[in-house]
């Protein structure tokens, strides 16, 4: 049931072992270099977002209060038309 374990096979296995895991380690290293290539990390997203968010507020309030205004004059035409033909 049991191979014949001997001293050259066990080295060879474990040569096979090291080549193994120098591949992995190359691959993890491309993989590495990759996504820092290609993705930033969490604190540079948090930092983007916050200079986003601090340099477009006031465009944002500025349209907000266009919307608003829009809205309001869309209501209150609406509300115009249904008293002026209620009361005709």
């Amino acid at each position: 049931m049991m191979e014949n374990v001997t001293l050259e096979t066990v080295a060879v296995d474990i040569g096979y072992i090291k080549e193994d895991v120098a591949e992995i380690k190359a691959k993890t290293s491309q993989l590495e270099a990759h996504l820092n290539s290609t993705y930033i990390t969490k604190q540079e997203f948090e930092d983007y977002k916050k200079l986003i968010e601090t340099d477009l507020k006031p465009i944002r309030l500025i349209v907000y209060g266009l919307v608003t205004l829009i809205l309001t004059a869309v209501i209150v035409a609406m509300i115009s038309l249904v008293v002026a033909k209620g009361g005709a």
